[in-house]
């Protein structure tokens, strides 16, 4: 029973936040995006891509849009995930 509520509250939640950065990223008309790749001290690869954009008042606005682990980088290019 809880496992339901918790999934039901991370959807309401995601939906806020994807609203917002829908609204922010807007507004501001321009928006950056870049990719940042690392490794872990697991050795495990990840990826991220964030927006940046200026706001009203002036101020830098980064935003993470997603984080995946990157498997095999093979894979990524086979499904058209990442440019080769």
């Amino acid at each position: 029973i809880v496992q339901p509520l918790v999934k039901g509250s991370f959807q309401v939640l995601y939906q806020i936040v994807a609203d917002r950065v829908k609204h922010d990223t807007k507004a501001a008309g321009k928006v950056a995006l870049t990719c940042h790749s690392w490794t872990s001290q697991a050795t495990e690869s990840y990826v991220t891509v964030k927006a940046h954009f200026i706001t009203g008042e002036f101020v830098l606005q980064p935003l993470v849009l997603q984080t995946r682990i990157l498997r095999s980088h093979r894979t990524y290019h086979s499904r058209g995930l990442i440019g080769s």
